[in-house]
């Protein structure tokens, strides 16, 4: 006790003793003189009313503390209480700790006076609680973060007041009210030490948790010393009753003032403008501890690692606030989910999936390194692939493969509710026979899904040849016509790609023909190719030929190059890679942005 304290102490709360016949505590310090001796009776009574009262008062200060009665019993004086003496211990706890908020609207109140500061203003938060003294200053960083800085090292109990117990349980039933608790000149003089230096444009006292007596003391003397300071005093969480309440944790666990998202690409469809935006990740009051997961798509054509960078949702014009940049590897898929939990505001840390890791370079780096502008492909397709089905069985397994590699790299690069419509017809031999000539040598599935697709690809088995010198592709580009007529009414772009190793059958026999030059048998519909490339291509159909073998110089190989006006590749030399890109379906490899797509 110090010597400024240095009176009788008051034998149930250990205060020094007030000039009142009552203390504070209730305990009655004087009365009227009495007549007659001191008995034994008279000094049992007064043990056992003094007993009563150190038991209860030390309860009430173990009832602030923890729901468990037998946890402090060996520091409360007269013993245990028993079931009902435990019970108004709990009551007079309530009552001592009235009026406090909880930590929710604890951390509200916190960020109502964060936002409330001007540009360049800090707050300072004192918070007194069991450990010590904690001083944070905090501000609001760019896009509305708060951001918190530990102003000095907390001030412990044990360094403030060395006379406090060696013990934490008795340190901490001390600092609840109990006895042995430090002089109240000794307690305002470390007090006024901590916070003789301190300033805040707005000054925050937490107290926490409400109803310890030297807690309420301390917070109270700091509240008087900043005028128009807010002082928050705080429950004990209820769920984990007796557990420590540590310094730093309810600023650590401010919920975040605006929302936080993945930083993504977006892509203008017509001119192939990049600007960034945010895909929502965390929402506005999102607690550290949340965890969140998010839907992105991967760059057509980019099978590096993506760029995952974390952003304040809706608190940017020109680029992005960022908090958080990693990296994580893209999968083949071209839709995939990374999941991520918030630490603390402005501390994202990504989960899944594996392989994701924390980024060194800073985002302005990133950003510099995202083309402005790139190449698009139509976000709405109709797909025909037409194949001959004729020829040697390896050659139109050879042609079937292709398609159906195809199939599969669009598959990987769309995603299902964006996948192009896909049609997959063969064409047979004409046979020039008496009753056959006009039969339809066509066959194959309408426009649908590349489920679809690849079942109808299945059944298109592979034919004898029954005409060397030509091949129904006339039919083929026929049928495709038909089927991509209607398209651009549903706004969809047409693509046709043409597998196939003979010409096609012209229109008409050829009159004057030169002696001795082989005579080809026309097209028994009667439909000339000629026509029909110009028809599809003068309604905007991008049309890629792969043949067996086409002529050296395909400017003058007639058909191959009138028909190949989106490109002309031998069948043995392409990938379903190539033929795509050039159909328009795929974006060239090495086009990327590094950065995810909106999904």
């Amino acid at each position: 006790m110090c010597a400024a304290d240095a009176r009788p102490a008051c034998p149930v709360c250990t205060r020094p003793a007030l000039p009142e016949p009552y203390c504070e505590c209730g305990w009655q310090l004087r009365a009227a003189r009495r007549l007659g001796p001191v008995t034994d009776e008279l000094r049992a009574d007064f043990d056992r009313r003094l007993a009563a009262a150190r038991r209860g008062y030390d309860a009430r200060a173990a009832a602030l503390i923890t729901a468990e009665p037998g946890r402090l019993a060996r520091w409360i004086r007269g013993g245990a209480p028993d079931s009902a003496q435990w019970a108004a211990a709990r009551r007079d706890a309530a009552t001592a700790a009235g009026g406090a908020i909880d930590e929710d609207l604890a951390r509200k109140e916190l960020a109502t006076a964060l936002r409330g500061l001007e540009d360049g203003a800090q707050a300072l938060i004192i918070e007194i609680g069991p450990e010590g003294i904690g001083i944070t200053r905090a501000s609001m960083g760019a896009a509305g973060t708060p951001l918190f800085d530990a102003d000095q090292p907390a001030r412990l109990w044990p360094e403030l007041l060395p006379g406090l117990s060696g013990h934490p349980d008795e340190r901490m039933l001390q600092l609840a009210g109990g006895p042995g608790g430090p002089g109240r000149v000794a307690l305002r003089n470390r007090v006024d030490e901590v916070i003789q230096a301190l300033y805040g444009d707005r000054v925050l006292v937490v107290c926490r948790p409400a109803g310890w007596a030297l807690l309420e003391e301390a917070a109270e003397r700091i509240a008087l010393a900043f005028p128009g300071s807010w002082l928050l005093r705080v429950a004990a969480e209820a769920a984990a009753p007796g557990a420590p309440v540590t310094l730093g944790t309810l600023t650590a666990s401010m919920p975040l003032l605006h929302g936080y998202g993945v930083v993504v690409a977006t892509v203008d469809p017509v001119t192939g403008a990049v600007a960034p935006a945010t895909q929502p990740l965390f929402q506005p009051g999102d607690v550290p501890g949340a965890e969140a997961l998010v839907t992105l798509r991967r760059f057509p054509g980019d099978r590096e690692r993506a760029t995952l960078a974390v952003a304040v949702d809706g608190a940017w014009s020109a680029e992005p606030h960022v908090v958080a940049v990693h990296t994580v590897p893209q999968p083949e898929l071209p839709i995939y989910q990374v999941s991520a939990v918030l630490d603390a505001s402005g501390q994202v840390r990504f989960t899944g999936p594996r392989g994701v890791t924390e980024h060194s370079r800073p985002w302005s780096d990133v950003w510099a390194g995202v083309p402005r502008q790139v190449d698009v492909r139509p976000t709405a397709v109709d797909l025909v692939c037409a194949i001959e089905l004729a020829g040697e069985p390896a050659q139109v397994s050879r042609r079937r493969e292709l398609v159906r590699e195809l199939l599969e790299e669009l598959r990987r690069e769309y995603p299902e509710d964006a996948s192009p419509r896909v049609s997959v017809i063969g064409c047979a031999d004409h046979r020039y026979v008496p009753g056959e000539e006009t039969q339809g040598v066509v066959r194959g599935v309408p426009l649908g899904s590349l489920a679809d697709a690849v079942t109808g690809l299945a059944g298109l088995r592979g034919e004898e040849v029954a005409y060397r010198d030509a091949a129904p592709l006339e039919d083929l580009l026929q049928r495709a016509h038909r089927m991509l007529a209607r398209a651009p009414d549903a706004g969809r772009a047409r693509r046709l790609l043409l597998v196939a190793g003979r010409r096609p059958h012209p229109p008409a026999l050829k009159v004057g023909a030169v002696p001795g030059a082989v005579v080809v048998h026309p097209c028994p519909q009667n439909y000339d190719w000629r026509s029909l490339n110009r028809r599809l291509g003068g309604a905007g159909v991008r049309t890629v030929v792969v043949a067996d073998a086409p002529p050296a110089r395909a400017a003058r190989a007639g058909f191959w190059a009138e028909a190949a006006t989106g490109g002309l590749h031998r069948l043995s030399g392409t990938t379903a890679r190539a033929v795509g890109e050039d159909l328009g379906l795929f974006v060239r490899d090495g086009q990327r942005t590094g950065l995810p797509l909106r999904a």
